[in-house]
């Protein structure tokens, strides 16, 4: 695919996310998450999939994390964690996934 970047806004809570977006690398499309929860968030991956140096997204209550570039052409699970000494409610059975390609 080409054409116009695309920003997919995945909203996100301790429960997970049921998005699972297909981001194109032609069009070097965009994601951020929303917190939709009233606590800050973490996304963990195992495999960086984005341009730039790989880390922990941290994400505050009611509030959007920074937009990410996808970088190679694979399948990235990732798993949504809540702050410290908050508890997690029992989500989704399968992971989150983002896949990047063309």
């Amino acid at each position: 695919m080409t054409g116009k970047p695309v920003t997919y806004v995945i909203k996100v809570s301790r429960r997970g996310t049921k998005s699972k977006p297909r981001l194109s690398l032609g069009r070097k499309d965009r994601v951020k998450w929303q917190n939709i929860d009233d606590v800050r968030l973490k996304i963990k991956f195992a495999t960086w999939p984005f341009k730039g140096k790989n880390r922990v997204i941290s994400v505050a209550a009611k509030k959007q994390s920074a937009t990410l570039t996808v970088s190679p052409k694979f399948k990235f699970p990732y798993a949504v964690v809540p702050a410290k000494g908050v508890r997690a409610n029992q989500g989704p059975p399968d992971p989150p996934i983002i896949t990047a390609g063309d």
